[in-house]
């Protein structure tokens, strides 16, 4: 296996285009493409759907793990020899798989070249244990981090949802970000210049149907039921990408974001950019912040570990405007 080759297999993961890619990679693209097509059949299955953005398979995001692993030790391994010392593999942490993300394998990438090449230990990413919560693999130490979102109004402090006995939230440092919903061009709501947070109420909130998103609904859920006085309508699909949410429901359904990924979705997708209006309620500016949930025990490393993952989130701005 070529270390260039994961490297290249990790930047389109991180752009999700392979112009994009190999522009960065100073390639050309059907070299990238060959590439990428050599190591699926060396690893004996299909890593990316090939659309835009692209997405990666079940198989894709197992093997951006290792490369990101392999990857982080070599660079590891270079800085440890450079200064005479000796090279060791260390302990490593588990984070939950946010596939939905963008920017989640840019921030697992810089975490693995960053942190472990000062001598942090590495990061895993883990999907959910089928039938359990984050929470409970986290409580059965099956799983260290996770991440939940709590909404709240610009100037207020925004506090974490309620979490179990036995974890804590760490608030995300520049992860605040405004709500905003993605909606079609011909949505009524995409034409009014005083949309109120009321007027959602009979409006479906389109997510993917994902365990995923569980916490992203809860978040949903409380901006209405706090803020607006209901209980929001969810229409839940098993789809990959925004255009396929719209093209089910393409006038009346909304599509839950921020500002900050709002921007990310549109710098992936010229489909996003051209055919969605982003939608934000008149009445407050409502934000979303990011915590990082943890074992309210964790010893001191995997604490100094957290407040690696806050440093690199501060520094890249994944959420924050």
């Amino acid at each position: 296996m070529n270390i260039d080759v994961l490297e290249e297999f990790v930047t389109l993961s991180i752009t999700r285009n392979f112009s994009s890619a190999a522009e960065q990679l100073r390639i050309s693209q059907p070299s990238l493409s060959r590439h990428i097509k050599a190591l699926e059949t060396e690893m004996g299955s299909r890593l990316v759907e090939r659309e835009s953005p692209i997405m990666l398979t079940a198989a894709g995001k197992e093997v951006l793990n290792m490369a990101t692993t392999v990857l982080s030790t070599v660079a590891a391994s270079k800085r440890a020899i450079a200064q005479g010392k000796s090279v060791t593999s260390g302990e490593s942490f588990t984070i939950e798989d946010e596939f939905y993300c963008p920017c989640f394998s840019e921030f697992i990438y810089r975490y693995g070249t960053e942190a472990q090449a000062s001598g942090m230990p590495r990061i895993e990413v883990r999907a959910l244990t089928p039938g359990k919560t984050a929470y409970e693999c986290i409580l059965e130490r099956r799983l260290d981090f996770t991440t939940v979102t709590g909404v709240g109004i610009e100037g207020s402090d925004v506090k974490a949802p309620p979490v179990p006995e036995g974890l804590v939230t760490i608030p995300m440092p520049n992860s605040v970000s405004r709500v905003c919903f993605l909606a079609s061009g011909d949505n009524p709501l995409a034409r009014r210049g005083d949309v109120r947070l009321r007027d959602f109420e009979s409006v479906p909130i389109m997510m993917p149907i994902s365990a995923a998103f569980d916490y992203e609904r809860r978040c949903v859920t409380h901006l209405f039921e706090t803020y607006a006085g209901f209980t929001p309508r969810f229409a839940w699909q098993q789809v990959n990408t925004l255009q396929e949410f719209f093209s089910l429901n393409p006038r009346d359904a909304v599509f839950f974001t921020t500002d900050a990924l709002s921007s990310r979705y549109q710098q992936y997708s010229t489909w996003v950019l051209e055919n969605t209006v982003p939608v934000h309620p008149a009445d407050a500016k409502y934000v979303r912040q990011i915590f990082l949930v943890m074992r309210a025990n964790a010893d001191e490393t995997q604490t100094a570990v957290a407040r690696k993952i806050g440093e690199i989130w501060a520094s890249a701005g994944y959420y924050g405007e």
